[in-house]
């Protein structure tokens, strides 16, 4: 056994006596850090995995899992992902806001995610784009549907629920229905994710993404 699996079942079992809002674990691999959260994101504890390049940051301001990147470099991403949960078909709720959309920004609060990192592997979520918001399936093989969405404003908090099943994934933003998807359906458990990054050029303000802790749920 690893002394990385050590210290995060050390952490787990501490957790069990001490409540706290979150721990976090920290290793380095050359000059790249990665660290994981044990953190109450959902109804449960659930360790969480972070993906930090450069000038992304991830923290905790209560109450929000808050990814962020300075708009100093281009082509950087932060992001988290529910490390050895999985989830497959059922319907899902969480809270989460945006803040800074517009160009060369991407801004993802809150989906699934087979293989982070690996979109065309299976994903679903929401996001803004350019300052477009969005709704993207995508099946193991790459088949991707997405869904350009309108009259939405994700930079107060809102509601996202997914419902997912075998032919079909429906989205909806506060209660509304707003995209239904049977092309690309993914079939495969996923792990919970969001993420925020700075593509192309250099952007005017930061992106930033926020995922209200113990939000998540599942309702079927």
């Amino acid at each position: 056994m690893s002394i990385r699996t050590v210290c995060i079942l050390l952490a787990s079992a501490i957790l069990l006596t001490v409540s706290i809002s979150y721990l976090v674990l920290t290793y380095y691999d050359g000059d790249r850090r990665i660290d994981y959260w044990i953190s109450p994101c959902a109804d449960e504890w659930i360790p969480l995995a972070f993906r930090l390049e450069r000038t992304g940051l991830i923290y905790y301001d209560d109450p929000y899992i808050i990814c962020r990147v300075m708009n100093t470099s281009t082509n950087v991403y932060a992001s988290w992902l529910g490390w050895g949960r999985l989830y497959g078909f059922g319907v899902y709720e969480w809270k989460g806001k945006i803040e800074n959309p517009g160009a060369n920004r991407v801004i993802i609060p809150g989906g699934f995610e087979r293989h982070h990192g690996w979109a065309l592997e299976g994903t679903i979520h929401p996001y803004n784009t350019g300052g477009i918001y969005k709704f993207r399936t995508c099946r193991e093989d790459g088949v991707m549907e997405q869904t350009n969405l309108t009259g939405q404003d994700w930079t107060v908090e809102t509601t996202f629920k997914i419902e997912w099943t075998s032919n079909h994934v429906r989205f909806f933003v506060d209660g509304t229905l707003e995209a239904t998807h049977t092309l690309a359906v993914p079939q495969s458990q996923m792990q919970l994710f969001a993420e925020a990054g700075v593509a192309g050029s250099l952007p005017t303000k930061e992106p930033i993404c926020y995922f209200r802790e113990r939000s998540f749920r599942q309702l079927d």
